[in-house]
């Protein structure tokens, strides 16, 4: 018996564990995507972070825990 934060999208699918309501979660924590400096403004370099940029973004609110996972 406790409480961990898990992620979301991962614990949704345990039908053992439950969200415990809290008002103020802290959600300080991002995720950081870091590039060398000579590299980060080459095209496969860029290609890749606007790829990943952009399918994080479509799972934003699953990530945050805003939205259950119905797969």
């Amino acid at each position: 018996m406790g409480l961990a934060y898990l992620p979301c999208f991962m614990a949704d699918e345990d039908p053992d564990l439950h969200r415990f309501p809290v008002q103020t979660v802290l959600r300080a924590a991002g995720l950081w995507l870091l590039a060398h400096a000579d590299l980060r403004h080459t095209a496969r370099i860029r290609a890749f972070l606007d790829f990943f940029y952009g399918a994080m973004s479509k799972e934003k609110e699953i990530l945050e825990g805003y939205a259950k996972d119905n797969r």
